[in-house]
């Protein structure tokens, strides 16, 4: 698989964030979306969403986390939710319901081709730690981790860190192909081709590039060329961009 990605220094960085939402849209709008559908699957879903919502890590966790804007009340996405473990199908339009509109709609457009992902998103991580007590384990540890890592909870020496970062406490590019580069006003191009390197637990091999720039710009990135075939949730391959001050979050796909 080869990228071929165009870099360049440009004005001030602005960042954004994510709304949250509330329990009662949520639930309601599936309510809506299931009368005349009386299953028990259906039944069964609303309970375990409704559930989830009371559990404590929701109000641990940072608001930014709730990404959806809406659910396509004519999709008949109901059927597609529950399946297995899952809550979220992976597919996000559904052609034969609704011609073609988009069944899950995130806040932030930029993250549609991301929904899908078969990656464990590190604040889904965070999340399970938070909810079994795991980030208590190293409480008189004086390990500090950076870049919003979080104590290794069987090495409270170590951090586990988010996507992008590495290291014992998460200050340093992981390990493996990438490098650390300084964008410039000119377009630089960057080539990445992954065949042949080392894959990680999950079976992904990963390129690491830090790409920095004077306080005071941004960076701007064009993909010039990538493989011609994609789906989302970028299963098979694909380039994140993390652009969050947030650093927990998941970047664009």
């Amino acid at each position: 698989m080869t990228f071929v990605i165009l870099v360049l220094v440009a004005a001030a960085y602005v960042s954004s964030g994510f709304s949250d939402v509330g329990k009662s849209d949520v639930i309601e709008g599936l309510k809506n979306l299931t009368k005349g559908k009386d299953t028990n699957k259906a039944r069964r879903l609303i309970d375990r969403i409704e559930q989830s919502f009371e559990r404590k890590v929701y109000h641990k966790l940072p608001h930014k986390r709730n990404s959806i804007e809406r659910v396509n009340m004519k999709s008949g996405i109901m059927d597609a939710l529950f399946q297995g473990d899952m809550i979220l199908s992976n597919f996000i339009t559904d052609t034969a319901a609704n011609k073609g509109e988009l069944t899950i709609v995130p806040k932030d457009i930029n993250y549609t081709e991301t929904l899908g992902s078969s990656i464990i998103a590190f604040y889904d991580l965070l999340m399970m730690n938070i909810y079994y007590n795991c980030t208590n384990a190293c409480s008189e540890e004086k390990t500090k981790c950076r870049n919003e890592g979080f104590v290794h909870p069987r090495n409270c020496s170590k951090c586990i860190c988010p996507s992008g970062y590495g290291g014992q406490l998460c200050d340093e590019r992981p390990p493996g192909c990438g490098e650390e580069l300084h964008a410039s006003e000119t377009w630089r191009t960057l080539e990445d081709n992954l065949n042949g390197n080392e894959t990680g637990p999950d079976g992904y091999s990963r390129c690491n590039y830090w790409i920095k720039a004077p306080i005071g710009k941004r960076i701007e990135i064009k993909i010039l060329r990538a493989p011609p075939s994609h789906l989302g949730g970028c299963p098979y391959a694909g380039v994140e961009i993390k652009t969050h001050s947030d650093q927990r979050l998941t970047g664009y796909r």
